[in-house]
């Protein structure tokens, strides 16, 4: 459990930093799938240490597929603390 916290301790500053640019940089009406009601996440990748020294990256892929309209609306403004919740799991 405290590996857990001190890697989502040292990523935050990380996936803060780069959010707010990938988001920013990112074309609207490129999407991976899903029609006009998905909205595409950034990937996000998790730098995993192992007991035995060897490491792992693990890369997470999602989106949202939001049918109503009004909260279609505020998924972006949703996105970067529903980055962190997932972040903060992982």
């Amino acid at each position: 459990m405290k590996r857990r916290a001190l890697i989502s301790a040292l990523l935050f500053p990380v996936f803060a930093s780069v959010a707010p640019q990938a988001l920013a940089s990112a074309p609207k009406e490129k999407k991976k799938g899903g029609g006009p009601s998905f909205t595409q996440l950034t990937p996000i990748s998790v730098f995993i240490p192992r007991r035995d020294g060897r490491h792992s990256t693990m890369t997470i892929e999602m989106g949202l597929d939001v049918k109503d309209p009004k909260l279609a609306e505020l998924v972006p403004a949703y996105i970067p603390r529903l980055r962190d919740a997932y972040v903060s799991r992982i």
